[in-house]
């Protein structure tokens, strides 16, 4: 009897000491799976967050263009807003490719880099550089009838105001040639001429603030952006603005 019972305890002992053994690693478990849903809960929604719409005064106040998908679907009726941000931008940093983010508006593409190329590259590059390139006079449409010498004799010209060049270009064309070399808008017959003059007196002056008033708001852009080299400065227009406060709803609206 006294053995049996020896026994009894030998297996109640055994029972509860496999007990031991094994409840510590599922008990484990199950505590990783408590944590790993907590964390969910908490440490998670991190990046969730991020992803999640914001207020529009949040919007508005962390607004960064760079980190904007313009490929979004409902963005692009918004984009031709941008014309004068991307316009000031593409002179800001010397690169026509800023006009190609104007997708999916090929109109706003294309008069973005007719300006790009008649106004910064032809004209103000020419006057902030001092100096004729190459770059710049492959950029340059030449009138009818002139020659590649006499095309470089007027850009040299825009350089030192020197209107004798003109002499080479046909009657019709004389009075605009010396308009913009001589920076006087008397000799203008067209709203372009006096468009072109207003822009080279502007970059010749160093003149900001004479940037802003031209009419032509892309021009005005290019030229506030050629002279201040800083692109966060091409986000001071009013269409720029209207961009930003239309997307802010719009991202608002999806919460």
């Amino acid at each position: 009897m006294k053995q049996a019972g020896v026994l009894v305890l030998a297996f109640f002992l055994f029972f509860f000491a496999v007990q031991g053994v094994f409840a510590q690693p599922f008990s484990g478990k199950a505590e990783s799976s408590q944590s790993s849903a907590a964390t969910q809960k908490t440490g998670g929604p991190a990046s969730v967050s991020q992803q999640e719409p914001v207020s529009r005064d949040e919007c508005i106040a962390n607004f960064d263009i760079n980190n904007i998908n313009l490929s979004e679907s409902e963005i692009f009726p918004l984009i031709p807003l941008l014309s004068e941000y991307f316009s000031c931008k593409a002179a800001a940093t010397d690169d026509i490719s800023a006009c190609d983010k104007l997708t999916p508006w090929p109109d706003r593409i294309n008069r973005c880099k007719t300006n790009y190329r008649e106004y910064h590259l032809s004209l103000g590059k020419l006057l902030t550089m001092g100096q004729v390139t190459t770059d710049i006079i492959n950029a340059w449409k030449f009138p009818p009838g002139l020659t590649k010498e006499n095309s470089t004799a007027f850009l040299k010209g825009l350089v030192s105001a020197d209107a004798s060049a003109c002499d080479a270009f046909a009657k019709n064309l004389q009075n605009e040639c010396k308009a913009q070399i001589l920076g006087d808008s008397k000799f203008c017959s067209e709203t372009s001429c006096n468009s072109k003059v207003s822009y080279i007196k502007a970059i010749k002056a160093n003149d900001v603030k004479a940037c802003r008033n031209l009419s032509n708001k892309n021009v005005s852009a290019m030229c506030g952006g050629i002279l201040d080299k800083d692109t966060k400065n091409c986000e001071n227009n009013q269409s720029f603005i209207e961009f930003r406060n239309k997307y802010c709803d719009y991202k608002s609206r999806r919460k």
